[in-house]
């Protein structure tokens, strides 16, 4: 099969590789489309924490059964179900976690082995490319679903890429009032269709407008300094986005948490019941999901997307097998 190997950090190679062999709890699945997700781009100039190399990336996975046509999005997480933290139901943080395309490998290539109970089928209405929104779109689910929110009440998402307007969506169906805010207006324009559709703000600037909740859809310590300033006090910042490893969070940032007794959230990955959550929202919503796709690509244009996607100014691109 042809697959996308990183070998080292910022080398991909188009390789030929045997077929997947499943084990008794696998299936073998062919690939339809992959998302590129910030983080493979990370991981193909940095590498990440997770990351075991050779590999092949690809956690944002819309796959079929060829023996049968059945088509399923991939829960990209492989949890050991006996830990106390997946008996609680919160399997994204297992102890003896492995994530496809970090620890086993993933969506980049023709097939892919997965085990059976990682598999959610798919809704007839949902085209296959959209299935590719589920995983990042769970993400800001398990966003939602760390506290008791009250109808009505305001968050602003900082950083208007993928992240953040998906991570929007999520908090948008919770009943939530969104405001999205980037200082890039190339962005802002960009997301003029979508701002359209779900009555969501997205500007450059709120002026001295406080929230409720914040969260950093970025990876910049000034983002995250902008989620502090924004929270009223005893706000939540829900903490989305890893920082960049050579980002420093000035004391004074820090301090604002203890003097207005802000809550900062933890949010990391998604469970399998969130992606199944998800792919309800995007059944009844194929119209905005399909807006946010910026380009369907081949395998052999990936390593030349990375930098674009790393740059957080383009919507979703998604690889076509």
């Amino acid at each position: 099969m042809k697959a996308l190997l990183l070998e080292d950090k910022g080398q991909l190679s188009i390789r030929e590789m045997p077929l997947p062999v499943p084990s008794k709890d696998e299936v073998l699945l062919k690939v339809s489309h992959c998302s590129i997700c910030r983080t493979d781009a990370k991981m193909f100039r940095s590498g990440h924490r997770d990351l075991i190399m050779p590999r092949v990336m690809g956690h944002e996975i819309s796959a079929f059964n060829p023996e049968n046509g059945k088509r399923f999005a991939v829960w990209p997480g492989r949890s050991c179900g006996n830990c106390p933290l997946c008996k609680k139901g919160l399997e994204n943080l297992c102890v003896n976690m492995k994530i496809t395309g970090f620890h086993r490998d993933g969506g980049f290539a023709e097939y892919i082995s997965v085990l059976r109970s990682s598999l959610l089928e798919v809704p007839d209405e949902i085209p296959s490319e959209l299935v590719c929104f589920a995983e990042l779109l769970a993400s800001g689910l398990n966003a939602v679903e760390q506290q008791e929110i009250v109808p009505g009440e305001k968050i602003l998402i900082v950083g208007a890429g993928p992240a953040g307007i998906l991570a929007g969506l999520a908090f948008h169906f919770s009943k939530t009032k969104v405001s999205i805010m980037d200082k890039d207006p190339l962005k802002i324009e960009k997301c003029g269709v979508f701002s359209k559709q779900t009555g969501i703000e997205i500007k450059n600037d709120f002026g001295d407008m406080l929230f409720d909740m914040t969260l950093n859809a970025a990876p910049g310590t000034g983002v995250f300094g902008e989620c502090v300033k924004r929270l009223k006090p005893g706000g939540t910042l829900y903490f989305f986005s890893g920082i960049s490893w050579d980002g420093i969070i000035p004391v004074s940032v820090l301090n604002e948490v203890h003097y207005r007794q802000l809550k900062i959230c933890g949010v990391y990955g998604n469970t399998r019941k969130q992606m199944s959550e998800a792919l309800e929202i995007i059944s009844g919503n194929r119209e905005i999901f399909k807006e946010l796709i910026e380009k369907k690509l081949k395998l052999e244009d990936v390593a030349s997307a990375m930098d674009e996607v790393l740059s957080g100014t383009k919507f979703k691109y998604i690889v076509e097998f």
